[in-house]
């Protein structure tokens, strides 16, 4: 009803059936091409790191988010990012670390996810924005990156026998032991892995069958 009265009133409607977000970015690039200047409003930062990862070349597409309390309001663009390497990946972190549709891990912020792309080669975080991959080189890929993570040796092979060593220290260690701060199992990661590579898929336009990708 409120979409039909806004198109009777001379205002553009588009109507998002699952995720808003994707549509509100893609509209904006769209309507980029035909006007100097564009503006995406809003208090969700997941927008920017869409028009980031979507349109990381883009010079007059802007995320602008209101002032709220005593934050006030800010301008941004896909040149915020400054680290190349985090601009290339965003999705991949953005996913991987936590969104909307993958968990999040235990204690482990975006910016330790940042720290840990940015020392590592990315060649394997590239597998993730390909249309077309094998997936257990992507299952392994996706399980080095989250040995290096957890601080585990560059020569460590397995995220179980990472679990393993960090247990054993932590029963030796005179310290209340977490057991939510160990990493998480082999095939923990692996349904992680395969979610976020359906998100980062989908984000891109490229749309695969869910029970194939960690939701069966």
């Amino acid at each position: 009803m409120l979409c039909r009265y806004f198109t009777t009133t001379g205002i553009k409607v588009e109507q998002a059936f699952e995720d808003a977000d994707t549509l509100i970015v893609n509209t904006a690039i769209k309507e980029a091409s035909s006007h100097d200047s564009v503006e995406i409003v809003g208090e969700d930062i997941d927008l920017l790191v869409l028009l980031a990862g979507l349109a990381p070349d883009k010079n007059n597409i802007f995320f602008r988010k209101p002032a709220k309390g005593n934050t006030p309001e800010n301008l941004y663009s896909p040149h915020s990012f400054k680290h190349k390497s985090v601009l290339e990946h965003i999705l991949f972190i953005h996913a991987f670390s936590g969104c909307d549709t993958t968990s999040s891990f235990y204690n482990i912020g975006k910016s330790k996810f940042i720290n840990t792309l940015i020392i590592l080669t990315q060649s394997s975080v590239e597998l993730f924005k390909q249309e077309k991959v094998d997936p257990e080189v992507l299952t392994c890929a996706g399980e080095q990156f989250l040995i290096a993570l957890y601080g585990g040796d560059k020569h460590e092979k397995s995220i179980n026998i990472l679990r393993f060593h960090r247990f054993a220290k932590s029963m030796t260690a005179n310290k209340v032991n977490h057991l939510s701060l160990l990493p998480p199992t082999k095939s923990a990661v692996r349904q992680h892995i395969f979610r976020t590579y359906l998100q980062v898929q989908t984000w891109l336009g490229f749309f695969k069958d869910p029970q194939g990708w960690g939701w069966r």
